[in-house]
């Protein structure tokens, strides 16, 4: 299991390496993290996100594969849990029940109620997106990000030095 490694509801945990970056962001000695791994864990050790380019994605989130809506994984979590395939809860636009609670004025009438108002629309399961929530990693045979290019060239003339750590950086 991608989520739980070590076994049901048992996380992985910082490494040293990891809380070594969030210690140079610290002391403002960090550019930038480039990882491979996919379990974010830098961002549980204390390295901020606007400081890490994930290369291979990351299990930290997921994208609707028909509406390219991006989630928090924690919104797949309960489908993971129970072997199931995640799907999109995202309400597709234009499209209402016959039941649905909105009204027809964009002024309401004094009597209406208050929770009428603020009640959210009731909508069949056709009127979800339903397509499948992918975790947010790089595949194999998928292409990585074009953003991984980009912040490279963006950072290369700004490093005094590089560490690489744990990966040979071949394929």
């Amino acid at each position: 299991n991608l989520y739980y490694p070590k076994g049901e509801n048992i996380k992985v945990e910082p490494s040293d390496s990891h809380k070594l970056l969030a210690l140079l962001e610290k002391r403002k000695m960090l550019q930038r993290v480039y990882t491979q791994n996919i379990d974010g864990l830098e961002v549980e050790a204390g390295v901020s996100n606007k400081k890490i380019v994930y290369a291979h994605g990351s299990l930290r989130w997921a994208s609707c594969t028909r509406c390219q809506r991006k989630v928090s994984s924690e919104e797949i979590m309960p489908a993971i849990r129970q072997g199931a395939v995640a799907r999109c809860q995202a309400v597709r636009h234009g499209r209402r029940n016959s039941n649905s609670t909105s009204t027809s004025s964009a002024t309401p009438s004094p009597r209406e109620p208050l929770q009428r108002l603020t009640k959210r629309p009731r909508v069949t399961s056709d009127e979800f997106c339903g397509g499948v929530l992918k975790p947010g990693v790089t595949f194999f045979g998928e292409t990585l990000d074009d953003s991984v290019g980009r912040a490279l060239e963006v950072d290369r003339d700004k490093v005094d030095a590089l560490i690489v750590i744990g990966t040979s950086l071949s394929v």
